[in-house]
């Protein structure tokens, strides 16, 4: 009797040692190194969402696969933090996730037809119009960008650069380069002189 006792005694501990190691076993079919797939996880002290976390993880991290436990969760140490816990095996990847892209530097904007002086002065109005009002006298050389013109193509709605305040120039008062002196505007008056002899033969 006491020899079939030890032999149920026997195949009770093996079977209950099987059983055992179904729960918490080594991982043959995981990778021995794995990486964190999504942007932030837990590490947790236990096999359970309810377990207490221990520390973030992030993005390719790089994980140690130390047990598997039936529940889908895995034991592993953080390589970066040399720290043991526990994470979901679905959250865990074979290979490192790709870096990401750097993000594209927005566009630039267009750059403005840019435009100078080219007579001595000139206004700047708040309309395209002479009769409006001026907004300030543009000196020869002044450079400028060009916003807009009118319809008619006549006048021009430009910035003075360096500057916030627009208005509007007449076009003939603008030249796509630097003019080394004033152009002159409309026909030139005889000199003094010849009005003189004119006067005189007369």
């Amino acid at each position: 009797m006491k020899e079939v006792g030890c032999r149920s005694f026997l195949i009770i501990a093996v079977v209950c040692a099987f059983l055992a190691s179904s729960c918490v076993t080594t991982a043959p079919r995981l990778p021995s190194t794995m990486y964190i797939e999504p942007a932030v996880t837990y590490l947790r002290d236990g096999p359970s969402l309810n377990a207490p976390t221990l520390v973030e993880l992030m993005a390719g991290d790089q994980v140690e696969v130390i047990e598997t436990h039936e529940s889908g969760w895995v034991k592993v140490r953080s390589v970066r933090l040399d720290l043991y816990g526990w994470v979901p095996k679905d959250l865990l990847a074979a290979l490192a996730p790709p870096p990401k892209a750097a993000a594209a530097p927005p566009p630039e904007a267009p750059r403005l037809p840019v435009l100078y002086v080219a007579v001595k002065s000139v206004k700047l109005r708040g309309e395209p119009s002479t009769r409006s009002m001026v907004v300030q006298e543009l000196p020869f050389k002044a450079k400028v960008e060009k916003l807009d013109e009118d319809p008619r193509g006549q006048w021009y709605k430009v910035r003075p650069a360096g500057s916030q305040a627009a208005g509007w120039v007449q076009k003939y008062a603008l030249e796509g380069f630097m003019l080394p002196q004033p152009k002159v505007i409309g026909g030139t008056k005889r000199p003094a002189a010849a009005k003189g002899k004119e006067k005189g033969g007369k």
